[in-house]
């Protein structure tokens, strides 16, 4: 991507304070079902954000498609005449200055180029075998290019250009169990697809004729996408400078908010979480210790909300074209605990093995509550040992009780993938995971 055309663009604008976002990505996307491959879909997209700051106030828009010098021209004069008319804010700060940030990984090439022959290739030869022994999967293996270029009237001037590879698989069995796995990561060659496939389709066979049982308080064994998926409504209730600024978090710095087995960063220097090394603003992302050892330390930034918090920036703005406010993206969840998942297993008297969750919102907000369902092969485990299926269930936690009653974990982190936020996770062993539904 050349960023001398954005940079010319601001130099010959007329605005001193003027902020572009150039965003590039492009996909290539199979989607399978009843074990053929039936869709590929090869998707680019491009998007400029501009923002013009004025004293006390700011605009902001939002061009979509091939972008040409007098595009951008176009898209500063509408973000200009936008905060022209946008109410004063006396707590607008100006743009950061530049400051030099760590390089990372981002982009494999194998992966930019593993296309609709490859995908076709790979998923043929693991699909065909299940297909013919009576096994209907479903799901998506899904490859992206995405750079993304931030320039400044601050001389800021920087790009990040990274793949992801992503694979999510649902199989149903003859005896109708359903079993689920999703794996992301940089490299199409590290993501263990056939293993991923292998899981599901077990899983799929344990979870036939599945149980009913009553509601109540469970034990629970969570596998990542579970955790992830909790753990990513938590950051939305009260990690973000913008809940902590307005005062509506739950993040009291000093405060014991969950066990002491757990601590919680945003990480996305960590080549693990698949981060950028800047945010959107262009200032380099920081490793901010959220919760340590279940004590509240601090939340993530963004230069606006660091300003109203009274505090700096620790990287974390999204595009200007956002509505939230900073939250973490790159969280990493690391709990004290004694082994594999099989050692996990083995020591459970009886507990429910979820895969994953669906149809997850917001129930009470201020006490981090949420609902939602278990989904495609939750399990019953009895002295060590899986027992069946059980049928899906409604639950309805608060998401720091289940923080609080982490009685396990496994070793090894998982990383998964959530409404573009990527989570680096144990399995979880939690005790009192409260049902009220079969």
């Amino acid at each position: 991507m050349q960023l001398e055309p954005l940079v010319q663009a601001i130099q010959t604008s007329g605005y001193d304070q003027v902020h572009l976002v150039l965003e590039e990505e492009e996909r290539d996307l199979a989607r399978f079902a009843s074990s053929q491959v039936n869709q590929y879909v090869h998707q680019r997209k491009t998007d400029l954000v501009a923002r013009v700051l004025l004293p006390g106030r700011q605009g902001v828009a939002l061009v979509q498609g091939e972008i040409r010098p007098e595009t951008l021209q176009r898209a500063i004069r509408q973000a200009a005449d936008l905060a022209r008319n946008a109410p004063e804010d006396p707590d607008l700060p100006p743009l950061p200055e530049n400051r030099p940030h760590r390089p990372l990984p981002g982009f494999d090439a194998a992966t930019y180029h593993f296309g609709p022959r490859e995908k076709g290739s790979e998923l043929e030869k693991l699909l065909k075998p299940l297909h013919k022994a009576g096994y209907r999967v479903f799901g998506t293996l899904d490859t992206r290019t995405r750079t993304t270029a931030v320039v400044t009237s601050t001389h800021i001037e920087k790009a990040f250009r990274q793949t992801l590879a992503s694979f999510k698989v649902i199989v149903e069995s003859p005896r109708g169990g359903h079993g689920f796995a999703m794996g992301v990561d940089r490299s199409i060659h590290h993501l263990p697809i056939e293993t991923l496939l292998e899981h599901a389709v077990w899983r799929a066979d344990q979870a036939s004729q599945p149980q009913t049982l009553p509601p109540g308080s469970y034990t629970v064994i969570l596998d990542p996408p579970a955790v992830g998926h909790l753990l990513l409504f938590l950051a939305f209730m009260g990690f973000g400078g913008r809940t902590i600024a307005q005062h509506w978090s739950f993040l009291r710095p000093g405060r014991r908010i969950m066990s002491d087995r757990v601590t919680i960063v945003d990480d996305a220097l960590n080549p693990n979480t698949c981060g950028m090394p800047f945010d959107y603003e262009g200032v380099p992302k920081q490793r901010v210790v959220i919760v340590d050892h279940g004590i509240a330390r601090q939340g993530v930034f963004d230069t606006y909300w660091a300003r109203k918090a009274g505090t700096r920036s620790t990287g974390h703005a999204l595009r200007p074209d956002n509505t939230y406010g900073p939250y973490p993206k790159n969280l990493v969840l690391t709990a004290e605990g004694s082994g594999t998942l099989q050692d996990l297993l083995a020591r459970q008297k009886r507990a429910l093995w979820v895969s994953h969750l669906w149809y997850v919102n917001f129930f009470n907000p201020f006490r981090t509550q949420v609902t939602g369902t278990t989904r495609d092969g939750t399990l019953l485990v009895e002295d060590g040992r899986v027992k069946g299926g059980v049928q899906d269930m409604r639950f309805l936690v608060s998401i720091l009780d289940i923080l609080s009653s982490v009685a396990d974990a496994t070793h090894t982190l998982t990383l998964t993938e959530k409404y573009s936020a990527h989570l680096l996770v144990p399995h979880l062993v939690v005790e009192n995971f409260t049902f009220i539904a079969s």
